[in-house]
């Protein structure tokens, strides 16, 4: 088993030159050492797959599985490069596409059963879903419960379920989008507003540290204990 991500292996591949004495030297080697990195940002990069092929038969792998997060669209691009470079070498490649969250931490294809208890997507759609929604959006669902036991029990995919989610996310943003549209009109009571409950955090704020300095004894200007003790001190 062996790895080939951005803050893997390459961490310690094509190390600095530590030989240069001068600033000017140390700044050159730093910059050769990153530009040796086979990165997607690179291109032509052909080196990434050179490597990549290199490990799979240094580590003797079985089969390469391509892991790409959304958005990131320069691994998504040379993914197509590299899946077929291992093909023509006779190694099996699955490629899969995920983002940040751990929603499809266990399904990999549609037809396998997902996890409901701590999927973000479901913990929005509990909060935010609601039956008319399906009407629009997902008819073939009646409500929340039925698209969960389907979920649950394989066949239904995340991006099924984060596209119905994302259309009830727009739907409850637009009023709050039109009404900052209506108070772009109207920037000098946006600033009047922001005046005032910066006076008011203030305030509040100046009450507690006071209350504060009291508890800790260290209000010391305010102490009138603490001022007599020390006329008495030295007298």
């Amino acid at each position: 088993v062996c790895e080939e991500m951005c803050t893997g292996t390459r961490y310690f591949e094509n190390l600095v030159d530590e030989t240069q004495t001068t600033l000017e030297g140390q700044f050159m080697a730093l910059s050769q050492r990153y530009m040796k990195t086979n990165c997607a940002c690179f291109t032509p990069n052909t080196g990434r797959i050179d490597d990549i092929l290199r490990m799979v038969r240094e580590y003797q792998v079985d089969g390469v599985i391509d892991c790409s997060l959304k958005f990131c669209c320069l691994y998504d691009t040379e993914k197509y490069s590299v899946s077929r470079a291992l093909k023509e070498a006779g190694v099996p490649v699955l490629s899969l596409e995920t983002d940040y969250a751990d929603t499809d931490a266990e399904q990999l294809r549609v037809e396998d059963t997902g996890k409901v208890e701590g999927n973000t997507v479901f913990t929005y759609l509990d909060a935010f879903c609601k039956e008319e929604h399906f009407g629009r959006y997902l008819p073939d669902y009646a409500n929340l419960d039925e698209l969960k036991a389907h979920y649950q029990r394989g066949g239904l995919g995340d991006v099924k379920v984060k596209k119905f989610l994302n259309n009830i996310m727009q739907e409850t943003l637009e009023p709050i989008r039109n009404r900052r549209k209506e108070w772009e009109k109207n920037i000098p009571a946006i600033y009047d507003i922001l005046k005032k409950g910066t006076d008011q955090a203030r305030e509040e704020a100046a009450r507690t540290l006071s209350e504060v300095k009291s508890a800790m004894r260290i209000n010391y200007f305010e102490d009138t204990e603490l001022i007599s003790a020390q006329s008495k001190k030295y007298e």
